[in-house]
Parts: structure tokens; C-alpha cells; sequence
């Protein structure tokens, strides 16, 4: 590894979707990020020493929202040497949405764009870009999917931004109730014209205080 970083000069490896290995429903976030923790130790760490190689891990998981936060105290882990950064997600607005439709090809040969492949006009295009923004909030992963499911107008304006799975809509009302408040404030940010930033890392205190990241709050709700 140091002759390859020697001879090609730096090396940066990007470790994706670093949260699904740990995701496993019956651990709980302090567990899941001990057990993230270590994997750093033994995998990333002794590798560290390497001149000129570097590490991006990213990705998205509930004990992840804590940052240094101890889940269960919302107090400070010292003993925490990984630096945790929230990536600064710009939600895509309408106009956006259209300037990808427009110009995002959907073959390797680069000769048919979204637009042509779905027979989409110009009104069309605008359309869709407005309801696919309603619907997805302009969050990147969602818009995608719809992106990529849909062959016509009236397939996009169709699209909900929901995943085909089931959903307890009691259970759902009942969260949506309980975080009511800094959703709303999250949802006036991400509606407003402004582009106003919103720190996610900020911990909301609820009745029983308890401590939750409005980042934890907003990938409850797909939000962000």
C-alpha cells in the first residue's frame, strides 16, 4: 500500500452506505456504534499510518446522527478519536429537478435525455419537476427513484416518493404527533424560498427529557 501511495501519490478510498452493515433491527444506537467503532479500530486504523492514504466512510444510520453524543446520555464520548461531520445536504428545488430531467442522459451512448426518453414538453417538464418536489421534498435518493421507475408524463406526475413498503399509519401519526415541533420548524426551512441552512446536529429535548438530533428526527421522516 505505501509503494502504491508512493508511486501514484495520494490515495483517497470512499466507503459508502457505511450505516447498513450496522442496522440490525434489534441493536440499539449505543451498540450499533460500538460496533462501528469497532470496525474502525480493526480495519480502518492500523492502516492509518499510511503516508498519503486517506479515508472518506459516509453514510446514513440512527447512531450516526449523535456524532460524539453518547445516544443513551447525550453527553460527550471523549473517548471517541473518529470525526464525525453531518454533510451538508442541499434539497434539490424545482429548478434543479428540471435541469436534471433535461439534461441527464439515460444511455451509455449519452443521445437520450429523460425528457426525450419520457416525451416530455417543455410545460411538461416544469410539471413534473414542481410535483416531483412536492412529493420527494427534493431529497436526492427519493427523486432518483422516481427518476428511474417512471417511462412517461403520466407515470412521473404519478409518482408519490413512498417506498413500496407497508406502512403502520397509526404508528406513523402517532411519531408525527410526538415530533410535531421540530418538524415543523424543520419543514418551515425546508419549504421556504430562503435556502435558510438548518444545523441537524442540533438535539431537541422532548417531555421526558430525553435528547434526539433533528438529523435522527428527519431520516425518521425522510426528510433529509
Amino acid at each position: 500500500m505505501r509503494r502504491l501511495t508512493d508511486d501514484v501519490g495520494p490515495l483517497f478510498v470512499v466507503i459508502d452506505d457505511i450505516g447498513v452493515p450496522f442496522s440490525h433491527t434489534k441493536l440499539d444506537d449505543k451498540e450499533k456504534r460500538d460496533q462501528f467503532m469497532m470496525f474502525c479500530e480493526t480495519v480502518l486504523f492500523p492502516l492509518l499510518p499510511v503516508r498519503n492514504l486517506f479515508f472518506l466512510v459516509v453514510g446514513r444510520n440512527s447512531f450516526l446522527s449523535y456524532g460524539k453524543l453518547d445516544p443513551t446520555s447525550a453527553q460527550g464520548m471523549k473517548t471517541i478519536s473518529v470525526n464525525f461531520e453531518r454533510l451538508s445536504l442541499n434539497l434539490l428545488r424545482p429548478n434543479a429537478i428540471e435541469n436534471i430531467i433535461e439534461n441527464t442522459y439515460v444511455d451509455n451512448a449519452n443521445t437520450e435525455t429523460i425528457k426525450d426518453h419520457c416525451k416530455l414538453t417543455d410545460d411538461q417538464v416544469e410539471d413534473v419537476a414542481i410535483h416531483l418536489y412536492k412529493t420527494t421534498f427534493g431529497h436526492p435518493r427519493k427523486l432518483l427513484g422516481a427518476l428511474k421507475k417512471s417511462r412517461s408524463y403520466d407515470e412521473l406526475m404519478m409518482s408519490t416518493g413512498v417506498q413500496d413498503t407497508y406502512i403502520d399509519w397509526i404508528q406513523f401519526g402517532n411519531r408525527l404527533r410526538y415530533y410535531q415541533t421540530p418538524l415543523r420548524y424543520m419543514m418551515d426551512h425546508v419549504l421556504s424560498k430562503t435556502n435558510t441552512l438548518i444545523n441537524m446536529s442540533t438535539l431537541w429535548r422532548d417531555t421526558k427529557s430525553n435528547y434526539t438530533p433533528c438529523d435522527h428526527i428527519a431520516n425518521r421522516f425522510g426528510i433529509a
